[in-house]
């Protein structure tokens, strides 16, 4: 098990959960909320340096906030996905980080892992409805 050396550490994360890495390889890490404690609940953007260069959340938008995100992953044009087990929905934001669109608002119940298909479809795993969820999604879209 000597093929992974570590290289650098990332500290000042709350509860990290989920993990993707975009074009820019910039780092997108979910901190969910441990028992109810309302720390973390947000998106960290970590940039090539390993430095926290935008916190998304607890509040986003003028209407929206994480209760606990989860599941984070890239589409095809750099916007990015968080899947939030608190709300049980799914927010899309651009790749310059501002909010565009609720992609998934109802029929889940725990999403936690996301991911987009090569062909396109979003996948989520929703946990507590025992199931994996394939949405076929408008990547214009806007709230």
């Amino acid at each position: 098990m000597n093929a992974v050396v570590k290289t650098n550490v990332v500290e000042g994360l709350q509860r990290p959960e989920h993990i993707a890495v975009n074009k820019d390889e910039d780092l997108l890490v979910t901190e969910g909320q441990l028992f109810g404690q309302r720390t973390g609940c947000c998106l960290k953007i970590i940039d090539n340096a390993r430095t926290i260069k935008k916190t998304i959340g607890p509040t986003y938008g003028n209407h929206f906030n994480f209760i606990n995100p989860s599941g984070v992953c890239v589409d095809v044009n750099g916007n990015f996905l968080v899947a939030d087990k608190g709300k049980n929905n799914v927010t899309m934001f651009n790749p310059d980080s501002s909010l565009v669109a609720l992609v998934v608002t109802q029929d889940l119940e725990g999403p936690c892992g996301i991911t987009v298909a090569k062909s396109g479809l979003l996948v989520v795993t929703d946990c507590y409805h025992h199931s994996v969820k394939l949405y076929k999604y408008k990547q214009d879209i806007a709230l």
